[in-house]
Order: structure tokens, then C-alpha cells, then sequence
């Protein structure tokens, strides 16, 4: 019957020298019995870390290194059961400071937060919480790290600034003719801050040339943070206002002329005076008795306005007018000069030639210049008219002289002729004095002579008296040559 029996072949798969049908795993060389693991498999490759045959003591799974210092313990790929070495120790992060009211903290474990009621964070277990706080000041926030039997902290200072109030309110109702504002007073918020913008300097508004919305920013720092807060001001274009020149007029009554180049204009005056009609650019004035009076035109558009002055003088027909040709003048050599008379307001002026010779230039000015002048005397008289009052008239002579050298002088010190004045020498500044002794020595030399000479040499010495010899050069290149003599 052979190992198996009649009718079963004695086969050896696995060819281990087991037949078939005694070897408990037929197609496995290594084994007859299926043991803790199964065919196919060693005894060892089904034993979990713990060596127990399908264990549940795989990789991965927790596990007890019998080491009170570690946590979290678990077995290796390769079977070896380690945990994480205890670390107790706490960091809160760096201390920091903020203009904002929120800051983003940066401690580092697994922990817990402890904060002031005034400051709020977004997750007390994130170490990297966003903390806020809209109170200005310095808090400690507490970072606390617990692991089994250990519990460490750590405070970290956080100074929420706070940022500066740049608020201010805008000025209202200016205009282009409107005067220098104070900005600084305008500020709702912390002071001491700087503007900046078109037509501000050192903290002044001046809206002169301005026209339209005109942006202005307010800067303000402190503890270095900054906060800026813009505006616009609104310029309003001022109407421009002229009353006319002043005038004169013989009479009670006058008619006015005022201009303007838009909005609306109204005259003002004296209380027992009539103007009709009022917002007229000519009103009449009427029933003004005699004397000055000053009436004032003023233009209005929106909330700018400008106004100007006009100065009337009301004169009795029967007075006469006031005119003065001026102080008498005296002239060296230059044959013009100005006239400067006082008249009567819009009185009729003309000057003419009375005597010597003269042009006028505005003959129908009350200051002139005239030129042409002959030397010696020339007078000029101004005559002044106005309607129905008395005109009258006033002369002004003019005396020219020509340049003058002297023959001689008394340098004794008296106080009279004790230089040697060259009458219009002021008319050639620069010109050069020469003076020679009888023997040809030069003993005296001024190249910008303005009769300073008392008969001294060059070196401060008395020239003793005696007849000396001269070359004077005009500084417009005419030369006169002749002698003088000191007599003390």
C-alpha cells in the first residue's frame, strides 16, 4: 500500500521529503504543520513587536518605553518603543510694541494664554494668536506650557502706541482776498502736528491767488507713530471793487464811479449825505456841505466781497484852491530837476515858464521834471483850476550855477572859506585834483576830490602860503588848469 494507502499516490509536492498526504503544508518546503503563522509563512513574520503571534503591538501603535521622562511613546519599524524626551519650558515670544491696535504674537509650544481683561486674542491655545487692544498702554500676557508633571510660564510685554488723532475740521468761507488763517487752530485732534499743501507755510492758510478746492493734509507723530488726515478748502473768487481816484469839485453835488467785474455793489458814505441810488456804479451824491468825505464802494458774490475808498473834496464855489509850486531850488551845473507842487484833488493843473529858459515834461502834472535849464535864474509857475472856484497860482524859481574855481583861500581854521570848494564839483563825482608848488612839485592829489582840500600836503603837513598851481579833471573828461593861493 506505500506510505499513503492503496489508491493515493505517495506525491511529494513541496519535494521536503513528506508525501502529500502526511505534510500539513503540501506546497510548503519549509513546513509540514501550519504552526502560529500559517503555510507560507515563517514563525517569526506573524509575531507583533511584543513577540506575541498577531499581536496588536504593530509599528506605529502606542506603546511604554518604561521611561517617566518621555511622552508619547510608540513602536519603531523597527520595533523599538521610544517616546519624546519631556521638554518643560515656555517662551512667550519676543517683548514688541505697535501703532495698531492689534498685534500678532509669537511664542512657541503648546500652551495656553492669561490676558488682561482689556485685551482681547482670537485663540487663547494658538501660540501665534492675534492680540487687540484699543486702550494705549504696556500688558503682560502670560504664555503657560502643562505636560505631565510639569508646568512652566512666560510673560511677554506688548505696548499697544496707540496711533495720534490727525483730525481737524475745514476752514469755510474763504476767499482769494480773504486773510492768513491759522491752520493750528482748526485741529480736533492731538496738536503739534505739520501741514502741508498749496498755500500753506509754517501752519498759515493764504488763500492770495487761490481759486477752488485746494487739498491740505495734517500730519501729526508721536512715539513714533504718525496718522495724516486730508481736506479740501474752498477758495471763493472775491469781485474786484474800485471806487474811482479821488477828486474835487466845486459845488454840493457829485457823481461817482465805481466798477466792478461781477456780483453785486453797493455805496456807502457819510450818514447826513445822499447817494441814489446806492447799488449804482454812479450815484449821485448830494446835499454835502463843504469838506472831505470818503465813500465806500462795495462788491458782494456769495460769501466774498471786496470794497474800496474814494476820497471826494466838496468845495465852496465861492473859496479859492489850494496850490504850492514847491520849495525854491538851487542847482550845481546839472540843468534839471524835479518840480514837486501841492494841489487841490482834481484841480486842473499847468505848469509854464515865467523866466530863464526850461522844458516841462508833464506840464499838466503836479510833479515834474524839467530840463533845459540856462544857467542863473529860471522861475515856473503853476496855475490851478477847478469849475465855478477861484484858481490861483504859485511860482518856484530854479538857480543854476555853473562850475566855479576860486583863486584863493584861508585854510585858518575860522570856519570860513577854509577849503577849497569848487562850486559844482557834486556834479562830476570822481573827477581828480592835482596841486603843484611854484617849483613844479606836486604836493596834493585827491582822485575823488568833493572839496575836502585845507591846505595840507599829502602828508598832512601846512603848506605854507604862497601862490600853488592846479589841474582839475572832470570826470567827463574836461580839464581846467589855473592857480590859487593859501593866505591864512
Amino acid at each position: 500500500p506505500g506510505i499513503c494507502g492503496c489508491g493515493t499516490a505517495d506525491t511529494d509536492s513541496d519535494s521536503d521529503g513528506t508525501a502529500d498526504c502526511n505534510d500539513g503544508c503540501p506546497n510548503d518546503p519549509n513546513k509540514v504543520e501550519p504552526g502560529n503563522c500559517g503555510c507560507g509563512q515563517t514563525e517569526e513574520s506573524c509575531l507583533d513587536c511584543a513577540g506575541i503571534p498577531n499581536g496588536p503591538a504593530l509599528p506605529g501603535s502606542t506603546c511604554d518605553d518604561g521611561d517617566p521622562n518621555t511622552i508619547g511613546d510608540v513602536w519603531s519599524n523597527d520595533c523599538l518603543c521610544a517616546g519624546s524626551i519631556i521638554i518643560c519650558d515656555s517662551d512667550a515670544g519676543p517683548d514688541q510694541s505697535t501703532c495698531d491696535d492689534l498685534v500678532q504674537l509669537d511664542a512657541s509650544g503648546v500652551g495656553t494664554w492669561s490676558v488682561p481683561g482689556t485685551v482681547t486674542l482670537s485663540d487663547l491655545s494658538d501660540p501665534n494668536t492675534t492680540a487687540t487692544c484699543s486702550v494705549p498702554g504696556t500688558y503682560d500676557l502670560i504664555w503657560t506650557v502643562s505636560v505631565p508633571g510639569c508646568t512652566a510660564t512666560d510673560t511677554v510685554s506688548i505696548t499697544f502706541l496707540g496711533t495720534p488723532s490727525a483730525g481737524w475740521s475745514v476752514p469755510v468761507g474763504l476767499c482769494d482776498n480773504s486773510a492768513p488763517i491759522d491752520l493750528n487752530s482748526a485741529v480736533t485732534g492731538d496738536p503739534g502736528g505739520t501741514w502741508s499743501g498749496n498755500g500753506v507755510s509754517d501752519g498759515m492758510f493764504d488763500p492770495t491767488g487761490l481759486s477752488g478746492d485746494i487739498q491740505v493734509t495734517y500730519l501729526v507723530q508721536q512715539d513714533g507713530c504718525s496718522a495724516s488726515a486730508s481736506g479740501s478748502i474752498n477758495v471763493g473768487n472775491a469781485p474786484s471793487a474800485d471806487a474811482g481816484p479821488d477828486d474835487s469839485v466845486c459845488g454840493n453835488t457829485y457823481t461817482l464811479h465805481g466798477s466792478k467785474d461781477f456780483g453785486t455793489g453797493t455805496w456807502s458814505g457819510p450818514f447826513a449825505i445822499d447817494l441814489v441810488p446806492v447799488g449804482s456804479t454812479t450815484a449821485l451824491v448830494t446835499n454835502a456841505a463843504p469838506g472831505t468825505y470818503d465813500f465806500t464802494w462795495t462788491v458782494t458774490s456769495g460769501p466774498c466781497s471786496s470794497s474800496d475808498v474814494v476820497r471826494i473834496t466838496f468845495l465852496d464855489p465861492g473859496s479859492h484852491l489850494v496850490v504850492d509850486a514847491g520849495p525854491d531850488q538851487v542847482l550845481e551845473v546839472v540843468p534839471s530837476t524835479y518840480l514837486e507842487a501841492t494841489a487841490s484833488t482834481g484841480a486842473t493843473i499847468e505848469w509854464s515858464l515865467l523866466n530863464g529858459s526850461g522844458s516841462v515834461h508833464s506840464p499838466n502834472e503836479a510833479h515834474t521834471e524839467v530840463s533845459g535849464l540856462s544857467s542863473g535864474l529860471n522861475t515856473f509857475v503853476i496855475t490851478v483850476s477847478l469849475g465855478g472856484c477861484i484858481g490861483d497860482r504859485d511860482t518856484v524859481n530854479v538857480h543854476l550855477k555853473d562850475l566855479f574855481i576860486p583863486e584863493g583861500f584861508s585854510p585858518n581854521q575860522d570856519g570860513d572859506n577854509d577849503r577849497f570848494e569848487i562850486t559844482g564839483i557834486s556834479a562830476y563825482p570822481g573827477s581828480t585834483l592835482i596841486i603843484f608848488n611854484r617849483w613844479g612839485k606836486k604836493v596834493y592829489e585827491n582822485n575823488a576830490y568833493n572839496n575836502d582840500w585845507d591846505g595840507r600836503s599829502r602828508n598832512g603837513l601846512e603848506l605854507a602860503d604862497d601862490t600853488y598851481f592846479y589841474v582839475l579833471n572832470l570826470s567827463d573828461d574836461h580839464s581846467y588848469n589855473g592857480f590859487v593861493v593859501i593866505k591864512r
